[in-house]
């Protein structure tokens, strides 16, 4: 028996309804009480295992809705380039980058693949990644550079060669090897059916399921029990990491909710998605890990997120894109209408990235005719949603249609970056992130950090972000940068949100869209005993404070699997304090 008494616990359920109470019981993994600490009496025994929350706040087990968990190894296993261009000086990004490999191959002689994660594309408008800028550092081993928003991927002379890229090699569909004006491949590849050359085509390239088994039991312990996260959704990971996550729920190891995706690859035949509903629920582990998801990319990272209206035109310069240009769909609607419905009517969930309006706009077409044509709703998810139509809020609450937003970075995407780099101009900037305007329109809203493309995968960072849109003090830039929000001036409030609706969308919202809200997600008798601890009253928290939040234990099935006996270190601090 595990009894939890003199606490806050509090959850909300799908319709709003409010569970308040200060004492909860839990026995062989199942909640049995949740009321007042007078009622907690009867429960108590001499084999009971009780905690004295002291007035702090319990939640449910948070659930990440949208998270490369298995992409964690980029900070265990390779060279982490993250942020460079705030750090070290006046030096340039190239410079910067080819002191931290230097320091890094000499770090680790006996890798024999080198490999980085972290530097961002819009650093380098001036001059795009090329081969030479990595040859002048490393020749002889084979070097591969992944950003940090996993769209493009920069490598050597020695990678291009092991990758069999040559001159000859044609773009696949939807990606792009670039080239010089020679046509010979200058070591910059851009999108995944480009990057996936790379990744299926070497031998050895992915991690190995034993070292995925210890990347995901680290990212397990630090960046996901470490906040109080006992469900998440891993929205893109390898068939070796797939398996390690197979074995681990086996093996008992693994001690949270996992639910991961097929991957829809534009550069594959139409039978990929044969194969998938053939095998529909061959890997599933019990409620632990479960692949029900179907992920589509909708459109190209940035500068080609596909939009309504063409990027400004001085961006688009600096883009090297030509006038007019406004992303394009990696899937046609004629593909779309094919595809989903022949899926949703298999069982599977679809689960799109679509950041500009037109790709939300396109996706939302797909999804309406897929439901239309099935009479299936089969709770798909758009997720990321940077930029949305107006009409587009109506559709998405009328056809159930889940946003799984992420309210950080509207703290990171400041007005230059958004204005002038994305190239959407100051009236677009305004209107980005409208995670207020989602539930006014009655759109379901679950919430994901997206990490590790977006560090630390902190919830309460991101509550706080939700309900401020402005950066947290635990922001590195927050001395410059404290004043900016983002939002319109005419109306500032437009997207803010209260505190009660980040936690619908991190708790019972998320247990909805993985298909658990039966038994997870809210705090009620029967479901299963998931809680987080908090080290504070969260609801008698100043806003500007809430970032300052920390997890004093995390439980999952009725067992502790966090508790936090010192000051905790995140690894993944690296763009806040």
């Amino acid at each position: 028996m595990l009894i939890i008494k003199n606490a806050n616990i509090y959850s909300v359920n799908l319709d709003g309804t409010e569970i308040r109470a200060e004492a909860v019981a839990a026995d062989d993994g199942k909640i049995v009480y949740v009321g007042s600490n007078e009622g907690i009496r009867d429960y108590e025994s001499s084999d009971a295992k009780v905690i004295d929350a002291q007035g702090r706040t319990v939640l449910p087990g948070l659930c990440d809705a949208h998270v490369h968990a298995t992409w964690s190894g980029s900070a265990k296993f390779s060279c982490d380039l993250f942020y460079l261009a705030q750090t070290g000086g006046k030096k340039s990004i190239v410079e910067k980058i080819q002191e931290r490999l230097c320091k890094y191959i000499k770090e680790n002689p006996d890798k024999k693949m080198i490999k980085g994660c972290g530097w961002d594309y819009f650093d380098f408008i001036k001059a795009l990644p090329n081969k030479k800028m990595i040859d002048e550092v490393c020749l002889d081993k084979p070097v591969f550079l992944e950003s940090y928003c996993q769209h493009h991927i920069w490598l050597n002379s020695k990678a291009l060669e092991m990758a069999g890229i040559t001159k000859d090699t044609p773009n696949p569909h939807m990606g792009l090897i670039w080239r010089d004006k020679n046509g010979e491949p200058t070591g910059l590849l851009s999108e995944f059916s480009a990057i996936n050359i790379v990744k299926e085509g070497i031998p050895d390239y992915d991690y190995t399921v034993e070292e995925y088994k210890e990347i995901i039991q680290i990212y397990q312990h630090e960046y996901a029990h470490a906040y109080g996260v006992t469900m998440i959704f891993d929205a893109l990971s390898t068939e070796n990491g797939k398996k390690a996550y197979r074995e681990l729920a086996r093996e008992g190891k693994l001690k949270l909710r996992v639910r991961d995706n097929y991957y829809a690859d534009t550069a594959k035949p139409r039978s990929q998605f044969d194969d998938m509903i053939a095998e529909k629920g061959s890997s599933d582990v019990a409620d632990l890990y479960q692949q029900t998801t179907v992920k589509f990319f909708m459109e190209s990272g940035t500068p080609d997120m596909y939009l309504t209206r063409p990027y400004n035109p001085l961006a688009l310069i600096a883009m090297k894109r030509p006038f007019g240009h406004r992303g394009f769909p990696h899937w046609t609607a004629a593909e779309l209408q094919e595809i989903m419905p022949k899926l949703a009517d298999a069982g599977f969930q679809l689960h799109t990235h679509a950041m500009g309006d037109g790709s939300v706009k396109h996706t939302l077409d797909g999804y309406i005719n897929t439901q239309n044509v099935t009479g299936k709703r089969t709770r798909n998810v758009i997720a990321h949603l940077m930029l949305v139509q107006p009409d587009d809020f109506t559709r998405m609450a009328e056809n159930d249609i889940i946003a799984c937003v992420q309210p950080t970075w509207t703290a990171m995407t400041k007005g230059e970056y958004a204005t002038i780099r994305l190239g959407l101009g100051k009236k677009r900037a305004e209107q980005l992130y409208p995670y207020g305007r989602f539930l006014k329109a009655g759109v379901l809203v679950s919430a994901g950090t997206d990490f590790p493309v977006m560090p630390p995968p902190d919830p309460f960072i991101d509550m706080q972000h939700a309900m401020t849109r402005k950066p947290c003090k635990r922001f590195k830039d927050y001395a410059n940068s404290k004043d900016f929000m983002l939002a319109p001036k005419k109306n500032p409030a437009q997207d803010l949100v209260k505190l009660t609706d980040v936690i619908k969308s991190r708790t019972i919202c998320g247990a909805y869209q993985s298909f658990a809200e039966e038994y997870a997600g809210s705090i009620e008798i029967g479901k299963s005993a998931d809680f987080a601890i908090l080290d504070r009253d969260l609801f008698h928290t100043p806003i500007e404070d809430i970032c300052e939040t920390k997890v004093m234990m995390t439980i999952f099935k009725g067992e502790i699997v966090f508790e936090r006996e010192y000051d905790h270190q995140e690894r993944a601090n690296l763009h806040f304090q």
